[in-house]
């Protein structure tokens, strides 16, 4: 199913009119719908009505964040109603200046310069930035100064152009090795008897057991045989599928999420969740939760850095190397067991999660994909879930 076109709103002070201007030319070349207001707000209390239209009509708000934004009263009216009207809110900062509160346990987009701000903003929307045909020097372009406790996003790798093919479907090894039914014997041609020594047939009789008797234990330890390579193929097709991400749709999420009563502020707010039974354990000098709830074995803690996909993997693998907690078979969650740990109000430092965890890992990685370059990720500060680009950079807690 392909991704929706983002829709996106771009919010910004009136002093960074330029680089509002540079910003829309740009993504409306990349082929992104863009809503940009140019008509100067002077007074009145409430949004004017072509920005509240254009909020409800938009996916996605692009915030150029600045220490005139922070001034701005209308600013602040725009990125919270998005908020609360819990469209995705990208904080792109200009000059360093921190993001208000309820923004700052989000990821942002360091734009100084604004060329590596575009490219990786363009990577969150899954959109392939086009060559622009002039360059010109970003406006108001300024060091960064952004505080200690904030995530610079790493730049990725523009795309290749070329996407993948689906690979064919499998089929087990079973399906391959079939039995080819044996021809019958021809009729023996009948002759007439023949006056034989006694002793001699006797003789002969023993040597045709003999040799029915070898040709019968041959014929089972081929078919042993035979039968153990079928047995050992299917185990391993059923192991290769078992070993890639299962893709789920947001309609197959939601009905998950109903299915078990797991709680999600956008799309399950009547979820109960589940009523935990946490133990923290130390085996092998590694501390776990165990939830004899629903029998898993959690990473008390989990990485203490934000990483793409493909280095939570390496991640897993590294546990597993070293045998953490005494195990050699820990996983990224599924988005399922994942979310089994969401609970239905905030409880470890303004986080959905027992408190029983280190509130270090905000936002996980799972082992579920959306598409071909985009899986899962369940986020404990807004209580909810939602896919991004594999080159996005979460944390990751272990589960076996």
């Amino acid at each position: 199913m392909p991704e929706p076109t983002p829709k996106i709103f771009i919010s910004y002070a009136w002093e960074n009119q330029p680089i509002a201007k540079r910003l829309q030319s740009d993504l409306k070349r990349d082929g992104v719908e863009v809503f940009v207001d140019y008509e100067k707000i002077t007074g009145g209390d409430s949004l004017p009505e072509r920005i509240s239209a254009a909020l409800d009509w938009c996916n996605m708000l692009v915030l150029l964040w600045s220490a005139d934004s922070a001034e701005s009263y209308y600013v602040k009216q725009e990125w919270s109603s998005a908020f609360h009207l819990q469209k995705r809110i990208i904080a792109c900062v200009l000059d360093g200046t921190p993001l208000p509160a309820l923004l700052a346990g989000r990821l942002y987009l360091n734009f100084a310069p604004y060329e590596t701000g575009y490219t990786q903003l363009c990577r969150s929307l899954g959109v392939e930035p086009k060559p622009s045909a002039e360059k010109t020097a970003p406006p108001e372009a300024q060091t960064s100064k952004l505080p200690p406790q904030h995530v610079e996003m790493p730049v990725p790798q523009p795309l290749d152009e070329k996407r993948e093919s689906p690979s064919p479907k499998r089929k087990f090894f079973a399906e391959t090795l079939r039995f080819k039914p044996k021809p019958p014997d021809p009729a023996p041609l009948l002759k007439p008897p023949e006056i034989v020594d006694g002793a001699k047939n006797d003789e002969a009789d023993d040597a045709e057991i003999v040799t029915r008797s070898r040709w019968w234990s041959r014929r089972k330890i081929m078919n042993a045989t035979l039968a153990l390579i079928i047995v050992a193929a299917v185990v391993l097709t059923w192991q290769m599928v078992c070993q890639q991400p299962a893709t789920l749709s947001e309609k197959e999420v939601k009905s998950m999420l109903v299915k078990h009563g797991f709680f999600d502020s956008d799309w399950n707010k009547n979820g109960k969740g589940i009523a935990h039974r946490h133990k923290i354990e130390t085996i092998a000098g590694g501390k776990i939760v165990r939830d004899e709830a629903t029998g898993l074995m959690w990473e008390l803690s989990g990485s203490h850095n934000y990483m793409t996909y493909a280095d939570a993997e390496k991640y897993i693998d590294g546990l597993n190397a070293k045998r953490f907690a005494g195990h050699g078979d820990w996983h990224m969650p599924t988005l399922e067991e994942a979310m089994s740990l969401m609970e239905r109000e905030k409880k470890n430092n303004g986080l959905y999660i027992d408190p029983i965890f280190d509130d270090t890992q905000q936002w996980i990685w799972t082992a579920n994909k959306h598409s071909a370059g985009r899986a899962w990720v369940v986020g404990f500060d807004f209580g909810d879930c939602y896919h991004f680009v594999l080159d996005d950079v979460y944390c990751v807690r272990a589960v076996r």
